[in-house]
């Protein structure tokens, strides 16, 4: 079943102790800023095998190799909630993934807030890789060439020790 991958701060959605049940922090809408009413996203069509590339291809995209927190949203959530996707080229090191790059367009207040409740379900919970193991995948991305080197921000490249 394919899945939609958004880069978050895992700390925008923890449980508070005064959260009622199935509540959401408005500081995790920072995570869910639309631009013209669109939220962007990348399509994982089998999570198994497909989505260290994704990461691996966004977080290549910072300044620097540190920790990454993402969610990973059943695309079954984004059709009960009506949202339309659209692909749109995406603009990472790894040229492939650029393909699995989408928009979630006509985006309303009441279908952000549906999709934060969707990404605080126990389901989707937000996960988070450390630095050390972002370090790694992104030298071996450079190293199986994958990642266009030449994208990468030089001060990733330094910090990479590359």
């Amino acid at each position: 079943m394919p899945h939609l991958v958004r880069l978050i701060s895992r700390r925008n959605w923890d449980s508070l102790p005064w959260l009622t049940e199935g509540e959401v922090q408005a500081d995790a809408l920072r995570d869910l800023c639309t631009d013209e009413n669109m939220l962007s996203v990348w399509l994982v069509e089998n999570v198994e095998t497909d989505i260290d590339r994704v990461i691996v291809a966004l977080a290549s995209n910072r300044q620097r190799p540190d920790k990454l927190d993402y969610a990973l949203i059943n695309y079954q959530d984004i059709v009960n909630l009506n949202i339309e996707v659209s692909s749109s080229l995406g603009d990472t090191p790894d040229s492939t993934v650029n393909m699995l790059h989408r928009d979630l367009t006509k985006m309303s207040v009441t279908k952000v807030a549906g999709l934060a409740r969707a990404i605080k379900s126990e389901e989707t919970r937000p996960e988070r890789i450390p630095a050390k193991v972002i370090k790694r995948l992104i030298i071996e991305g450079i190293d199986e060439g994958y990642l266009d080197r030449d994208a990468i921000k030089q001060t990733m490249l330094d910090k990479l020790g590359l």
